[in-house]
């Protein structure tokens, strides 16, 4: 049975799918931003406190962003 004859049968039920996938990609969206934050933070050399990151790890987060 196919997905588009399982949706006549039960709209309910691609309805409750694509509702999970939506909360799914919120969160990955999420996890996006603060991955991307990270990254952006250690690429900006911000850890005064701690003298700075050393510059191999500067370049894998500039490459990680692009």
């Amino acid at each position: 049975m196919t997905w588009r004859e399982k949706w006549r049968q039960d709209p309910d039920l691609a309805e409750s799918i694509i509702t999970a996938l939506r909360a799914d990609l919120d969160e990955a969206e999420v996890r996006v931003k603060h991955l991307e934050y990270a990254l952006e933070r250690i690429r900006d050399n911000e850890w005064v406190q701690l003298g700075g990151p050393p510059k191999w790890l500067s370049e894998i987060a500039e490459e990680a962003l692009k």
